[in-house]
């Protein structure tokens, strides 16, 4: 059986899930005031197809995205953000 978390545990989890959660507020902001005047309606209606322009255009080295946020059914339905940008 699992061990549940003491009180000081849980405590210190939320403050680093709290933490990451305002670390990409700050990304998504600084994203979109150096990006906001060359984004498309192509970029706002799939955002893989940005994510890779972008990437490209910087000329970044290596690009880290999670691949499995979403049931396969869902995936199906309404495809998935990494594998647009692949």
């Amino acid at each position: 059986m699992e061990t549940v978390l003491d009180p000081g545990s849980l405590s210190r989890l939320k403050w680093r899930c709290r933490r990451g959660l305002l670390e990409n507020d700050l990304f998504i902001e600084r994203f979109f005031k150096r990006y906001e005047g060359a984004l498309t309606v192509r970029h706002a209606a799939d955002p893989g197809v940005a994510i890779a322009s972008f990437v490209r255009e910087s000329g970044a080295d290596l690009l880290v995205m999670g691949a499995f946020g979403q049931s396969a059914l869902r995936e199906f339905f309404f495809g998935s953000v990494t594998r647009s940008a692949l």
